[in-house]
C-alpha cells in the first residue's frame, strides 16, 4: 500500500490538493483510491469577472482476484466529482467532451449446485452539465434461473412434449434518488427517493409440431410493492385535479396468460460460374424470413385492483382512469387486456467465393458482400385503426474488409394532413406514396492508412526500430550504430524511406421527418498518427461540426525519445481548451517529478 499527497497553488488564490493510494494483496484483492479538492479562483478581485468555487472529484477502483473467493464478487468503480471540477481543473480533452460520471459498486453471489444467485450494488449516474444526479442505493435482485421441474435427473431417450414445461422466477428491490448534485446529501435531496419491490416468476412451454416451428403458452405472475400510492380528486373550489400522496405499505399483483408462436425458415439459393477462369466461383443468397404471433386474452378477476377513475372537468360527466401506483419505480403490473400481434420480418445475406488475384492455391476465400439486409413490421388485429406498425429497414456492409457501410430507415404506412398530423388512412390514399419516410441514418467508418497501403500497413510497421519511449539497448550509442548499419535499401542503394502512418475516419448522416418540419445532423471525426522518425511520432484528433461549419475540438501532440528524457508537445487550437503544453520530463519512474514545463490553457485570461 502507498499514499502519495500532492498540491498546486497558483498567484491567484487558487490551489488543489490530491491524495492518491494504491493497494494490493496478493491473491486476494487490489486498486486505488483518490481524492481530490480544489478552491478555484477567476478573473481579478475587485473586478466584474471575479468568481470563487471550490470543487472535489472522487475515485475508487477494487478488483478481486477470480480465485479469492469462489461464488461471490465484490468491484468497485467509482468517479464522482462536482459539476464544475473538470471545467476548472482538468487538461483532458475527454473529461471536457463528456458529460457523463458514472459509478458502481457492486457484489455478486452464485450457490453451486443451484439455481440461486443474487446481486446488491449502488450505482451513481451524473451529468455534470446540467448538474443533475442519479443515485440507487441499494439495488438489489434475487433470481432462480430456469428450471425444468418435470425433466428427470437421470434421462435417457427423447424429451417428452410435457418434460420442456419450465419455471423461473426474478425479483428486485431499488431505492433510486434524482437531484441536484447539491442537495444530494442533504434532507431534500433524501425527499425526492422512490423506492419498490417487485417480482415475476412466468410459467411456460414450448412447443415444436414441426421444424422452425413452435408454439409457446405461458402464464406469468407479476407483483410489486411500494412505500406510497397516489390518490385524486376533483376539488370544485379550483377545478382541478388534485393529487395525494398516501404513505405506507401497498401491494399490487396481476397474472397473465398469454400464447406466442413462431415461424422462421431459412431459404439459400446458389449460383456457381461455370467460367474456370472467372475469379468469381459461386454467390449464395440466404434469406430468412420470420413470422410471429402473439395474443393476450382479456380474463377478469386475474389482477388485484390498481386503477380509479376521477373527475376530470366540470360537467360532471367525464372521468379518466389512473394507477394508484403511477410514477413509481416499477410501474403498475400488465393486466391481462386483449390483445393480439403479427410481426413479419425479413433477413438477407449475400456471400461469395473469390479467388485471389494472383492466386496459386486453387482455393477460393469466402466473403460477405451484405452483411445483412433487413425489414420488420407488424399488425394489431384488435386495435380500431392504424394497425400496421411502421416498417423499418437495416443494412450492413464491408467493402475491402475496410471499409464498414450501414443504414437504416423507418417508414410509416399511414399519411398526414397539412398540418402534420396523422392520419388513419393509408399513405397511398392521401399522399399518393405507398410509405411515408420518417427517419434515415447512414454511417461509414474506415482506416484510410489501409486502403491506401494495403490491407497489411499498420502503425507499428516501419523501419523495424523500437517503439517511442523504448529503454532498451537500441536507445544506447551502440545500437544506433547497429540501426545504422542495418538500414534496408532499395534497388539503387539509396535508403528505403519509410513512414508508417494512420488515419481513421467516421462519418454519420441522421435525417428525421416525424411530419412536415425535417431535420438532418451531421458528423465527421477522424484521428491518426504519424510516425515521423524512429524516436518521434505526431498523432492528432479532430472532426467537423456540419451545424456550425467549424473544426471541432482538435488536438495535435508531438512526442520525441531523447534517449534518456522523452519531450512531449500538445497543441489545441480550438475548442474551450485552447492552449498549448510544452514538457521536457526524465523516463526514470524514480525521477518522475523531474521535468522543465512551459503552458498556456484555457484558464489565462490575458
Amino acid at each position: 500500500m502507498d499514499l502519495s499527497i500532492k498540491g498546486d497553488i497558483y498567484s491567484n488564490g487558487t490551489w488543489l490538493a490530491n491524495a492518491v493510494t494504491n493497494y494490493n494483496k496478493l491473491y486476494r484483492y487490489n486498486g486505488n483510491f483518490s481524492f481530490s479538492y480544489a478552491s478555484n479562483i477567476d478573473g481579478h478581485k475587485g473586478l466584474e469577472d471575479y468568481s470563487q468555487s471550490t470543487n472535489y472529484r472522487v475515485g475508487w477502483q477494487f478488483n478481486q482476484d477470480p480465485k479469492a473467493s469462489p461464488g461471490s464478487r465484490f468491484s468497485a468503480s467509482v468517479n464522482m466529482s462536482s459539476a464544475g471540477y473538470d471545467k476548472e481543473n482538468s487538461y483532458n480533452v475527454n473529461d471536457h467532451v463528456t458529460t457523463t460520471r458514472q459509478s458502481s459498486v457492486s457484489y455478486s453471489k452464485s450457490w453451486t449446485g443451484t439455481p440461486f444467485n443474487l446481486s446488491a450494488s449502488m450505482n451513481h449516474s451524473q451529468n455534470v452539465k446540467n448538474k443533475t444526479v442519479d443515485v440507487n442505493l441499494p439495488k438489489v435482485s434475487f433470481n432462480m434461473a430456469r428450471i425444468y421441474p418435470l425433466k428427470m435427473g437421470r434421462q435417457s431417450g427423447k424429451t417428452k412434449w410435457y418434460q420442456e414445461l419450465q419455471f423461473q422466477y426474478s425479483s428486485s428491490l431499488d431505492n433510486r434518488i434524482s437531484t441536484y448534485d447539491s442537495l444530494l446529501f442533504t434532507n431534500a435531496g433524501l425527499e425526492s427517493s422512490k423506492n419498490g419491490f417487485k417480482h415475476d416468476a412466468p410459467l411456460s412451454i414450448q412447443l415444436r409440431p414441426f421444424k422452425n416451428f413452435n408454439i409457446s403458452p405461458s402464464l406469468t405472475y407479476s407483483g410489486v410493492l411500494y412505500s406510497q400510492k397516489i390518490e385524486k380528486t376533483w376539488d370544485p373550489g379550483t377545478n382541478q385535479v388534485v393529487k395525494n400522496t398516501v404513505k405506507g405499505m401497498f401491494y399490487g399483483q396481476a397474472i397473465n396468460p398469454a400464447i406466442s408462436a413462431g415461424y422462421n425458415p431459412q431459404v439459400f439459393g446458389t449460383y456457381t460460374f461455370l467460367n474456370p477462369e472467372s475469379r468469381v466461383q459461386a454467390i449464395r443468397h440466404v434469406i430468412k424470413p420470420s413470422v410471429g404471433f402473439s395474443y393476450i386474452p382479456e380474463i377478469p378477476g386475474l389482477s388485484s385492483d390498481m386503477y380509479k377513475t376521477v373527475q376530470r372537468d366540470a360537467s360532471g360527466q367525464n372521468y379518466e382512469e389512473y394507477s394508484m401506483f403511477e410514477g413509481n419505480i416499477y410501474g403498475t403490473p400488465s393486466l391481462s387486456n386483449k390483445s393480439g400481434t403479427f410481426s413479419f420480418g425479413l433477413v438477407n445475406l449475400i456471400e461469395a467465393k473469390v479467388f485471389e488475384k494472383n492466386d496459386t492455391t486453387g482455393v477460393a476465400k469466402k466473403f460477405k458482400i451484405i452483411d445483412n439486409f433487413g425489414i420488420t413490421s407488424g399488425y394489431n388485429i384488435f386495435a380500431d385503426s392504424m394497425r400496421f406498425s411502421p416498417v423499418s429497414m437495416t443494412a450492413r456492409t464491408t467493402l475491402m474488409e475496410n471499409i464498414n457501410i450501414s443504414g437504416r430507415a423507418g417508414f410509416s404506412l399511414y399519411g398526414i394532413d397539412t398540418l402534420g398530423n396523422s392520419l388513419r388512412n393509408f399513405a397511398l390514399e392521401t399522399n399518393n406514396k405507398i410509405m411515408r419516410l420518417t427517419g434515415f441514418g447512414a454511417s461509414v467508418d474506415f482506416s484510410l492508412d489501409r486502403l491506401i497501403m494495403g490491407k497489411g500497413s499498420s502503425s507499428s510497421s516501419g523501419s523495424g526500430g523500437q517503439p517511442i519511449g523504448s529503454t532498451g539497448s537500441g536507445d544506447s550509442q551502440e545500437g544506433d550504430h547497429n540501426d545504422m548499419a542495418g538500414i534496408r535499401t532499395d534497388l539503387y542503394g539509396y535508403s528505403d524511406f519509410e513512414m508508417p502512418w494512420t488515419f481513421n475516419v467516421s462519418y454519420s448522416l441522421n435525417y428525421s421527418k416525424p411530419a412536415l418540419k425535417s431535420t438532418i445532423s451531421q458528423t465527421l471525426s477522424f484521428v491518426g498518427s504519424v510516425t515521423i522518425t524512429r524516436k518521434m511520432m505526431l498523432d492528432y484528433t479532430s472532426g467537423y461540426d456540419f451545424t456550425s461549419k467549424t473544426l471541432t475540438m482538435t488536438q495535435i501532440g508531438i512526442r520525441r525519445d531523447l534517449h534518456c528524457w522523452m519531450m512531449n508537445l500538445n497543441w489545441i487550437p480550438n475548442g474551450s481548451m485552447k492552449g498549448w503544453n510544452f514538457t521536457i520530463r526524465a523516463k526514470a519512474s524514480v525521477l518522475g517529478d523531474l521535468k522543465y514545463e512551459r503552458k498556456k490553457d484555457f484558464h489565462d485570461k490575458f
